[in-house]
């Protein structure tokens, strides 16, 4: 059984070596590196995620060896009607808090949110993977996911809820929220990393945001590229 994970990407990692996708996404990674340069020290080595940015639309998920081709086939069919569309981050770096069940470690990450662009992949998601996934039985996404690319990550023993949590604060009971201690990238570190590079940020990327005009299968080591429809 493998496990498979379907991403949109700001840049194809089979891309990489071609000078225009390259330097679309350059500026950003050259300002996320300084970032991630510029953290004060965590008790876990931070490791950069760049310089390929992506944003996952499903968890990892089991495929039986048999069901790997139809499936990829099907979701060839659906997204091939899906139109490609503009996409942007927001300024502000958010951490997100990952808990894994099984004896796994937990992981931090630090991401950026996406603006534009978010109810494109929201479609995605709710009309063309999950109805798939549901098809074999498998795990959807979130029922309210917000979707994001991370740029670095640490190893954490805190609990948490189980998810992919934003800010740091956790759900608690009678709808209260609770900050949670002992988390890795401190909320007053954050701000001041935002008060000094979300303008940067924003104005690293390209104006009116990047063409996404595919989608990636990853199902183990391998990927297959998938074309949105162009408009």
């Amino acid at each position: 059984m493998t496990h498979h994970c379907i991403k949109v990407v700001l840049v194809p990692a089979h891309m990489l070596t071609e000078n225009t996708a390259l330097m679309s996404i350059f500026p950003l990674s050259k300002i996320l590196k300084t970032i991630i340069a510029q953290l004060p020290p965590s008790p876990s080595p931070i490791h950069a995620l760049l310089p390929n940015l992506h944003i996952s639309l499903t968890r990892p998920v089991p495929l039986r060896r048999h069901q790997i081709q139809p499936f990829r086939d099907e979701l060839a069919s659906r997204l091939g009607q899906t139109c490609a569309f503009k996409l942007s981050l927001v300024g502000s770096v958010n951490p997100y808090y990952n808990e894994v069940t099984g004896g796994g470690s937990n992981r931090a990450f630090l991401a950026l949110r996406v603006g534009a662009g978010a109810s494109e992949l929201k479609k995605i998601v709710n009309d063309v993977l999950d109805p798939t996934l549901k098809k074999l039985h498998l795990p959807t996404y979130h029922d309210n996911p917000e979707f994001h690319t991370s740029f670095a990550w640490t190893l954490f023993s805190t609990k948490t809820d189980g998810q992919d949590t934003p800010r740091g604060v956790l759900s608690a009971s009678g709808g209260q929220s609770v900050k949670a201690p002992g988390l890795p990238f401190d909320k007053e570190d954050l701000d001041k990393v935002n008060s000094i590079f979300e303008s940067k940020i924003l104005k690293a990327q390209p104006g009116g945001g990047w063409t996404i005009s595919l989608v990636e299968i990853k199902v183990a080591k391998e990927i297959t590229t998938i074309p949105l429809k162009l408009a």
